[in-house]
Order: C-alpha cells, then sequence, then structure tokens
C-alpha cells in the first residue's frame, strides 16, 4: 500500500513509450524463491491532469540493482497499436476540462531469473501534451481529502 502522493512533470508522450516519468515510490519489490519462476503484479494507481488529454500508464520490470527498466506494454503487447497498461482517453468535444481516476491493470511476467533475483516493478506515467500530472489521488497537492489508497501487489508463481 502506497499512501505518497504529488506532481511530476511530462513531456508529450508522441507515441513514444520513453517518453512517460518514472513515478517515484510507486514501485513493489519481490524475491523470487523459484528459478524461472513467474511474477503476477497487480496495480491501482491514480491521476489528475488537464487539458482534455489522454493518460498512459505503463509498468516496467528492473532485475537487481540495473538502473534499467523494461517496459511491461513493449514486452508483452501484441502489436504496437497497444501503448499503455492502464490509461483513459478524453472523448473529442466532451467538454471535460480535466481527467481524473483510478486506473487499474495486471500482468503475469516471465523475466527467467534464478532463485533469489531481486526484481523490481515500477509505475511510470505521462500524457499526450506536456504538462503536470498530479498522483495519488483527485487533485491530490491541494485536497489532501481526495487522496485515494494505492496499491501494488507482486505474487510469485513456481513454474
Amino acid at each position: 500500500t502506497i499512501g505518497t502522493y504529488g506532481s511530476i512533470s511530462v513531456n508529450a508522450y508522441a507515441n513514444n513509450l520513453a517518453n512517460l516519468v518514472q513515478v517515484p515510490n510507486y514501485y513493489v519489490d519481490i524475491t523470487t524463491k523459484v528459478a524461472n519462476s513467474k511474477i503476477r503484479v497487480e496495480f491501482k494507481s491514480a491521476m489528475y491532469g488537464t487539458n482534455q488529454q489522454h493518460h498512459y500508464v505503463d509498468l516496467r520490470r528492473r532485475i537487481g540493482s540495473s538502473s534499467t527498466y523494461t517496459s511491461m506494454v513493449e514486452t508483452y503487447r501484441p502489436d504496437t497499436s497497444i501503448d499503455t497498461m492502464a490509461g483513459i482517453h478524453a472523448a473529442n468535444g466532451s467538454g471535460a476540462t480535466v481527467h481524473e481516476g483510478d486506473y487499474f491493470a495486471s500482468i503475469l511476467d516471465s523475466p527467467n531469473q534464478p532463485a533469489g533475483t531481486v526484481l523490481r516493478y515500477q509505475q511510470y506515467y505521462g500524457a499526450w501534451a506536456a504538462g503536470t500530472i498530479d498522483y495519488g489521488g483527485w487533485d491530490a497537492p491541494s485536497n489532501v481529502n481526495g487522496r485515494n489508497m494505492i496499491t501494488m501487489i507482486a505474487t510469485e508463481i513456481a513454474g
């Protein structure tokens, strides 16, 4: 369970997963007990953004203390038209000026690592246009009463 909230600045997404931004403290670590096991990761997040824009959520994996993260979207999507683990696309002409919501997703990952490997799964966010995304609940930095519980669960499944 993650209780933090805040804001991050994002670049314009432009159909490029590299433009997503790591969300501080939104991760879960798990140490494998069995070689070549699968890891099921489930998460719920919340974000708020302006300008009738689309929001994107990716889950990424880091092996050990490496600084390199692997996108779960890129790893498991069936084709390149899928560009998010969870998110919202604003309806054209909806008249809404902000988007806020809970985002849920899960993935069954096959990292193929030996027993004793530490894996970190980290959330990354983005928006179609550059700007600010508040995370952790509705308008979280200025309205702490509107915060939501953020959860991440990682479960090892022996193969």
